[in-house]
């Protein structure tokens, strides 16, 4: 299955706890994790470890044969990744 993504930083770590509705009580609450998060690389690789769970998924449906519902199912995999933020 997947690998297990390590917070590397102390920044990271504290902006992880933070992100709770707790802690992220104001926009500039938000905002700062928002920017630790970017900064640190975690949407990046949180986007490639989504990409290797699609393609796996994707990969488990041809056991099936092609059909519509085959092809439903993966566009909705792709979709996940790769529609507008």
């Amino acid at each position: 299955m997947g690998e297990v993504v390590t917070i590397k930083t102390d920044a990271v770590r504290v902006a992880v706890i933070q992100a709770s509705p707790v802690f992220l009580d104001t926009d500039a609450s938000l905002a700062k994790a928002m920017r630790l998060i970017a900064d640190h690389g975690a949407i990046k690789v949180t986007l490639e470890q989504a990409k290797r769970f699609v393609q796996e998924a994707k990969d488990a449906l041809l056991v099936f044969p092609d059909s519509p519902i085959r092809r439903a199912l993966a566009g909705v995999a792709d979709y996940t990744v790769h529609r507008l933020r």
